[in-house]
């Protein structure tokens, strides 16, 4: 069997069991099995199905057993769990995943099972000697003892996560053992465990494993909190249906869902997990329109005052600068989306991924923080050569601590002599960071935890995309994230303030089908709200529902009459569906509530074009000419409503306009009609020739277009057989010249 057959039979294992089918559970189980050729596997099953005949022959004699439901929930737990190590042991002995690969190293190598104990020990040792050494007065002296025990509490955090990542199927008591040793571990080690159970709950389900992770969502370190509710959500899309047959987990999950602010924070990491899956937007603006306008500023900036001390430059100088205003407006905007959290650094540091740091699985999530020996090894053994640049990196509230490590890394490319300047102009600089640091500590306690997830988040986002084996790893941000189907959530989502907030993001990130959803979901348990309608009609406009919109954005003014958004959107759906005498009474209605009428009197002309009254048409383009001066906008509808009216000779006198100006291929087509009109076919052909020579079109798409164009000339009365001959001419013009 392949990998992708492995992976059909055990997910129609689990469906099996999800609906009471053990007869053929039991089964498709043998099979995997077989794969494998574990007979400890087979006598498990075994045991199992005997267990099962036994409750099928007392049932078949009428016996009722009270206890049968719970016998076999307990029965399919015991078949779950016969199937995962199944799957983990065909898993481990073919698959080619990183993942499994390793396994298979680990197990050629004979690498011992990690000791807990002796790891808690070594932290606790560690974190005993480097504050007696603190109390030293000379640093100098003590820096490298310091720099290795950090070296060893890095390697033994390390351990720490490859011994939950690698670990088999938990029992109770290893659940208590990992916890102890997590008790010991720094602030980095007992964050970095919680992508351990991450990425080892994405390989296979396992309850111990659950109710650890379970337990970390109510630590009191945010740090740790934070990124376990992530991982929480992460995993309850692959494994919420599983979880549903363990009362404890669904009792223990249900107990953190009742803490206040939980529900908040839920909706907050599900908002942050959506912006992170369309993050590809962010990063197309980024490197189409933000990085080119910033780029252009940096090299104004070099050209301007290079040779100049920077203390000498002109604040008038700057203040030029930043007045162009492509520039500025690129400056705003990315100071706007790094704001409102946005991830706009991915295209930068997506670059610099390529350091041998991050082979290392566990460094794709790490902390950021000064003593990391990596950093040493960059900046001296004392780290002091770095301290104002590693100051202003750690105080960073926008960088993710991937991207920290990369621009650390990243210094080791710049020479020598314009490292020392950069570090000490960074150093310079840090009273601005220890302002912001301030604020961070003094700031609210809610932004200060929506922060820690968005940047863990960006983390997983660059592990998922840009590990060198991301392939090999099931990566959240191409699912769904359809967390309204997930029963363990579902409730808190649901709630209108947290829909409310959902739905703002599918539309701000347009995504219109899951918006229309969730104002669908909000409207039925609030039917007259204004702005749900509004934004609902809105995300059907986009998925060209033009009907449903109209219809929306009519409720939508019942209850807030006037609205010029409203009636403007309302107007372009009914212009999409031909219904343009609704159209130009909407039009009609916002020229009365606004004092500039150039566009909307325009509109109005153009629909009563389009209701091919043309008489009105001509008086509402003729008052925008009068009012507004001419232009080449009225000057083509004006040429057609006057062809249409078959006042010829006025009509040739715009075209005429329009020719002499930037013509394009519809005006060349136009002009053409407007000669066959006045029997001047030589003419007619050569604009013709025109308008194809214009188009992008290939020759039997402009004779489709010239063809449909030309049923609307049937209201000149012209003789057919002329026609038929005029449009042979243009062919053989064409073909003749392609």
């Amino acid at each position: 069997m392949n990998q992708k057959e492995i992976n059909s039979l055990y997910g129609n294992i689990f469906q099996l069991l999800a609906e009471n089918r053990f007869r053929e559970a039991y089964s498709q189980i043998a099979y995997l099995i077989q794969q494998n050729t574990d007979p400890s596997l087979f006598e498990q099953l075994n045991t199992q199905e005997s267990i099962y005949r036994n409750i099928l022959h007392y049932g078949m004699q009428g016996v009722q057993d009270p206890q049968q439901e719970n016998i076999l929930n307990h029965m399919r737990l015991a078949l779950f769990s016969i199937a995962d190590k199944a799957y983990r042991a065909w898993n481990a002995a073919y698959s080619s995943r990183w993942y499994d690969a390793q396994w298979r190293y680990r197990k050629m190598n004979n690498k011992p099972a990690v000791n807990l104990v002796q790891l808690a020990r070594v932290m606790q040792d560690s974190r005993e000697e480097l504050s007696i050494l603190a109390a030293s007065k000379n640093d100098f002296v003590t820096a490298p003892r310091r720099l290795q025990l950090h070296q060893q509490m890095a390697a033994a955090e390390a351990d720490y996560f490859h011994a939950i990542l690698f670990s088999e199927a938990w029992k109770k008591s290893d659940r208590e053992a990992y916890q102890a040793c997590f008790l010991e571990m720094n602030l980095s080690g007992q964050a970095m465990a919680v992508s351990a159970l991450l990425l080892s709950l994405q390989e296979c389900f396992d309850e111990y494993k659950l109710h650890f992770l379970m337990d970390l969502c109510l630590n009191e370190q945010p740090q740790v909190a934070m990124r376990a509710l992530t991982a929480m959500l992460i995993v309850l899309l692959q494994h919420d249906a599983r979880m549903a047959y363990y009362p404890a987990l669904k009792a223990q999950w249900s107990l953190i869902l009742d803490v206040p602010q939980m529900s908040s924070r839920l909706t907050v990491i599900y908002s942050q997990l959506l912006r992170a899956k369309f993050n590809d937007l962010i990063t197309k603006k980024m490197q189409d329109e933000l990085l080119p306008e910033m780029n252009k500023l940096s090299e104004s900036l070099q050209d301007k005052f290079e040779g100049q001390d920077k203390f000498s430059i002109d604040k008038e100088d700057l203040n030029e600068l930043f007045s162009d205003g492509a520039m500025n407006d690129a400056m705003q905007e990315f100071s706007e989306l790094q704001t409102q959290g946005e991830d706009v650094y991915m295209s930068t540091f997506s670059q610099m991924k390529h350091y041998p740091f991050f082979k290392d699985i566990q460094h794709w999530f790490v902390p950021f923080y000064q003593e990391h020996p990596v950093l040493t090894e960059i900046f001296g053994k004392d780290a002091s050569e770095g301290l104002g640049l590693l100051k202003v990196v750690t105080g960073s509230m926008f960088l993710c601590d991937s991207d920290k490590y990369s621009f650390c890394l990243n210094m080791t490319q710049v020479p020598e002599q314009y490292r020392a300047s950069m570090i000490g102009n960074m150093g310079a600089d840090s009273e601005q960071f220890k302002e912001m640091m301030e604020m961070e500590q003094n700031g609210n306690k809610q932004l200060k935890m929506e922060s820690i997830s968005n940047l863990y988040i960006q983390d997983l986002y660059r592990f998922y995309r840009l590990f060198p084996s991301h392939r090999d790893f099931a990566d959240p941000f191409l699912a769904a994230l359809d967390f309204f189907s997930v029963e363990a959530v579902k409730a808190v989502f649901m709630e209108e303030d947290n829909l409310k907030k959902l739905a703002a993001m599918y539309l701000k990130k347009q995504q219109y089908a899951s918006a229309s959803r969730l104002y669908e979901y909000l409207l039925a348990q609030v039917p007259d709200n204004y702005d749900y309608l509004r934004s609902l009609a809105y995300a059907y406009e986009k998925q060209r529902y033009y009907n449903q919109a109209a219809d929306t954005y009519a409720k939508a003014d019942m209850l807030r009459a006037d609205q010029v958004w409203v009636l403007k959107r309302w107007a372009y759906c009914c212009k999409q569906v031909d219904n343009y005498a609704k159209a130009l009474q909407l039009y009609q209605r916002m020229a009365a509530l606004q004092s500039d009428q150039s566009s909307h009197l325009m509109n109005q002309a153009h629909c009563l074009m389009q209701m091919k009254d043309y008489d009105a048409a001509l008086n509402a383009y003729y008052k925008v000419d009068f009012l507004f001066g001419e232009s080449p906008k009225t000057w083509r509808p004006l040429a057609w409503c006057l062809l249409m009216k078959k006042q010829y000779e006025q009509s040739s006198t715009y075209y005429d306009k329009i020719l002499a100006a930037q013509a394009t291929m519809e005006d060349y087509l136009c002009y053409g009609h407007l000669k066959v009109a006045q029997a001047q076919y030589r003419a007619a052909v050569d604009a013709y020739e025109q308008a194809y020579r214009l188009s992008a079109m290939n020759l039997q798409d402009f004779y489709r277009r010239f063809d449909q164009d030309w049923k609307d000339l049937g209201i000149f009365g012209l003789d057919k057989s002329q026609l038929a001959l005029l449009s042979d001419a243009l062919r053989y013009r064409l073909e003749e010249r392609v």
